[in-house]
Order: C-alpha cells, then structure tokens, then sequence
C-alpha cells in the first residue's frame, strides 16, 4: 500500500511538472508571436496581479518578477540541499 501512495504521489508531481512546462511554453510562444514580456511575468502567471494589477505589466516589474523567481530558486535549492545533509547523516 505505502509504494502505491508514493507511486501516486510521484504521479502528482510530474503532472504538475508537466503542466507548468506545457504553460511556460505557451506563454514563450505567445510571447515570441506579440513582442511582450508581460504574459511572462511571474506575478501575471500566478494570479498576484489579479490582487495588485501593476504587478503584470511594464519590463521594470518583468525583472523584479526574474529575480522573484531566482530569489524562489535559491531557497528551494537550499532546502533541498539541507534536508539531503540531514538525511545522508
């Protein structure tokens, strides 16, 4: 029963895996055809600008939403990083 939950569980994380891919690049298309970054902006893909709208628009937010994502990255990869430390001893 446990591999079955983990098999299931594994299944979850690469749909969500491939479903953020095919969305990222849909927006990189529609990107590339219309000349915009706006519609790659991180806070226009997760919804925030729907509560702040300035958010999603103008290239100064599109950086400010890069480094969001690389400021994300880092702290998932330090996680990550830690938590095998902490199960290898």
């Amino acid at each position: 029963m446990k591999n079955y939950v983990k098999i299931i569980g594994e299944a979850v994380k690469c749909t969500v895996l491939l479903s953020a891919s095919i969305h990222v690049g849909f927006l990189l298309v529609y990107s590339a055809l219309h000349g915009t970054f706006d519609k790659l902006n991180i806070f226009d893909i997760f919804g925030i600008d729907l509560f702040f709208p300035q958010l999603g628009v103008g290239f100064l937010n599109f950086i400010l939403s890069v480094i969001f994502v690389l400021v994300l990255f880092i702290l998932v990869l330090v996680f990550l990083t830690n938590r095998r430390q902490l199960v290898d001893h």
